[in-house]
């Protein structure tokens, strides 16, 4: 028995392992930025008054937006890095596993070409122009606001393509999980 034999489908099936956690990541990420926001509010926390109540009112709400900001850049850029290194296993472990579909090989390569955007220009963007917006009010929107805002929604949709783009590529190997070639 060759050694191709045994790592192709081994290879399969860590890819498939590895498609699940990245989409499990990915999906986290988005839930942790929008739970922050939604937790990190004076009436929903049982201490606020304590911790906060020497804060100015209109100042208690900006500061704890500005500790969930704080909280989803990190989260950000972490799991980003994370995804990254995900995506160029993922692409490792595909060529590893023998498959010769070009589908899913581009899916993968679109979505680890998604998560570098992401990682290295956008995410980086998105953290200097929140750190601009952090000591201003919500209204009236301002320009740095709405530029905030235009590339945030560009991050998630981004995000959400690249999930789509994992979910792609993982169709395959859900249908053929030993590996064999397609």
């Amino acid at each position: 028995m060759s050694g191709s034999t045994l790592t192709r489908p081994l290879a399969a099936r860590l890819l498939l392992w590895l498609l699940g956690g990245w989409l499990f990541l990915a999906a986290v990420t988005g839930y942790l930025a929008g739970t922050n926001f939604a937790i990190l509010k004076f009436e929903k926390l049982d201490e606020a008054e304590y911790f906060y109540g020497n804060i100015p009112q209109e100042k208690q709400e900006l500061a704890l937006r500005y500790a969930a900001s704080e909280l989803n850049r990190v989260y950000f850029a972490q799991f980003y890095a994370l995804q990254m290194g995900i995506a160029i296993a993922a692409l490792l472990l595909y060529m590893a596993s023998g498959r010769t579909g070009k589908k899913p090989l581009a899916a993968l390569g679109a979505a680890a070409v998604i998560s570098a955007v992401l990682l290295f220009w956008l995410t980086p963007e998105i953290i200097d122009m929140g750190r601009k917006i952090d000591k201003v009010a919500r209204e009236p929107i301002t320009e740095d606001r709405e530029a905030f805002n235009v590339l945030h929604h560009l991050a998630v949709g981004l995000d959400v393509s690249k999930m789509a783009l994992i979910l792609g590529a993982a169709v395959p190997l859900l249908r053929n999980p030993e590996g064999s070639p397609r």
